[in-house]
């Protein structure tokens, strides 16, 4: 995997936020070789210099000179940001699409459950309804054969008849 600084890899999360990724899950995980230095000196005092008055019509202004680096800093952090946003962006959409899959899913498994609920009562009434057929079936049979017993012909079934 190369390595590169935090810098750069906040560089490429415009262009390519795979390897931006990449490149910053890397540097997380193996950060380089951290070097001891000695502390710096300590600043020395600031000289007491006497305030000059501004020269009549002109503000003074506390106004730090140009930094090129503070506006790189600056765009690379909007980079940055933008970057995040999108990520955020691709995350809240990846989740609600995620719980949409949820819902349909209980609704499927509910509408499942109430076709199967609806099979298994048809089921069962028509096995009554067997069961109620038998029984009447059998009933007339017995019938049937006590009267044939009995000796009404006309109830015997002609193959049985000697």
């Amino acid at each position: 995997m190369l390595r590169i600084s935090l810098l750069a890899a906040a560089t490429l999360a415009v262009a390519f936020p795979a390897m931006a990724q990449d490149a910053v899950d890397d540097l997380f995980a193996n950060p380089p070789a951290v070097q001891e230095r000695a502390p710096p000196p300590p600043p020395a005092p600031a000289e007491a210099r006497p305030v000059q008055p501004a020269p009549s019509g002109v503000a003074v202004v506390d106004k730090p000179a140009y930094d090129p680096e503070t506006e790189e800093t600056q765009r690379l952090n909007a980079a940055v940001e933008a970057y995040n946003q999108s990520v955020r962006q691709t995350n809240a959409s990846a989740q609600a699409e995620y719980e949409q899959g949820l819902r349909d899913h209980q609704a499927w498994v509910e509408r499942l459950e109430a076709e199967h609920q609806a099979e298994q009562a048809a089921y069962e009434a028509e096995v009554v309804r067997r069961q109620r057929e038998h029984e009447t079936s059998l009933a007339a049979w017995r019938r049937r054969v006590e009267a044939c017993q009995r000796g009404v012909i006309s109830e015997c079934d002609p193959s049985t008849i000697r």
